[in-house]
């Protein structure tokens, strides 16, 4: 890690292996480096960029935090045990077939689906938070409209996030969540979500204050909670 500039300010390199021995291991911890640039030239040409364990290990806690409250908005399949979301799906599917009732959009709980799966497997989330979606893909058209109707959030703001996969993929969550879930219960969890933006999150924000891309992605994602939670 210090071969790729990454430093130990925040965190002593003993801290750190008792850390990784105990608490993650370095390739998944590693992941969250994707965040920050490189040096482009210099004697520092390929390393990291302000960047300390300590921010990294941040990163990690709080993606797991997240990953707890996805799985809590992901779980009504459990209604039997036995059948995976695919299946749910399917069912969804065969009811709408029946009585030409749509309970959901599928295309949408599809995004669901890999969001819940990566939160269920424990993977990471927050490792490559302003990767683009595929080019030849466009952002759906409902997930759009359900930001552009929300306050002080820009166009710019609302195009270039929907543009990146992890924000495009949580929003949707959110849409569907929004659609299907009863107004008390819908209300629970957006309180849930502000005091974890507005709490763990930024616990250690001075950690990432030179980061102009987490700091976007996380003022946009407070704002579109905030939006939901009045």
């Amino acid at each position: 890690m210090k071969k790729k500039g990454i430093t130990f300010n925040e965190v002593s390199e003993s801290d750190a292996k008792d850390f990784l021995q105990k608490n993650n291991y370095y390739m998944k911890l590693a992941a969250y480096r994707s965040n920050y640039e490189k040096c482009p030239t210099g004697k520092r040409a390929g390393q990291y960029k302000k960047l300390d364990f300590g921010y990294l290990k941040e990163l990690s806690t709080i993606d797991m935090y997240l990953r707890y409250i996805i799985i809590d908005m992901c779980s009504v399949w459990v209604f039997v045990e036995l059948i995976s979301f695919g299946d749910l799906l399917y069912f969804c599917s065969f009811y709408e077939e029946v009585y030409a009732v749509q309970i959901v959009n599928n295309t949408l709980m599809n995004t669901v689906r890999d969001v819940r799966n990566v939160a269920a497997h424990s993977n990471c989330l927050l490792n490559k938070m302003t990767e683009r979606i595929d080019p030849t893909k466009q952002v759906n058209s409902d997930i759009s409209n359900f930001v552009k109707g929300m306050s002080d959030i820009s166009k710019t703001s609302r195009v270039n996030n929907l543009n990146y996969k992890f924000a495009n993929s949580f929003v949707t969550l959110l849409y569907v969540y929004d659609g299907l879930m009863a107004e008390g219960s819908k209300q629970k969890r957006y309180k849930e979500l502000q005091e974890f933006m507005n709490g763990r999150v930024i616990k250690n924000k001075s950690y990432f204050k030179s980061n102009s891309k987490i700091v976007g992605v996380y003022n946009f994602h407070k704002k579109v909670i905030d939006n939901l939670a009045k």
